[in-house]
């Protein structure tokens, strides 16, 4: 049996929020300064449990973590959406059957995004 030491474990996680609050109190909201380049729109996305996200930037880098969903993200995203996907699983090689052809034929870029798991 494993035993968890839970001091060690505390003491990291306080570390960690400790870093957080060092860096935002550091670098502040960068898309905020007027130094943050072009202006930056605000995109506010809602999930399916209803939660909301209200973004400072536009999306620029996706990790896909439900790759058989690439035909959905293709529908919302428009043209550009295979650069901006930085990494994926491995589930529309392995699931969805001929899907993953068709979209390297289209979009060959998609043959070169890593496998995060």
């Amino acid at each position: 049996m494993v035993k968890i030491n839970y001091s060690i474990v505390a003491a990291v996680g306080v570390a960690i929020l400790v870093i957080a609050a060092i860096g935002f109190v550091v670098y502040g909201n960068a898309f905020d300064r007027p130094d943050g380049g072009p202006e930056r729109s605000k995109m506010t996305i809602t999930d399916m449990a209803g939660r909301t996200v209200t973004l400072n930037a536009p999306v620029e880098r996706i990790i896909l973590t439900e790759s058989s969903k690439t035909a959905e993200l293709a529908a919302i995203a428009g043209d550009g959406f295979a650069e901006k996907i930085v990494g994926w699983d491995n589930d529309i090689k392995r699931y969805a059957g001929d899907e993953y052809a068709v979209f390297v034929a289209e979009y060959p870029q998609l043959a070169d995004i890593p496998d995060v798991g």
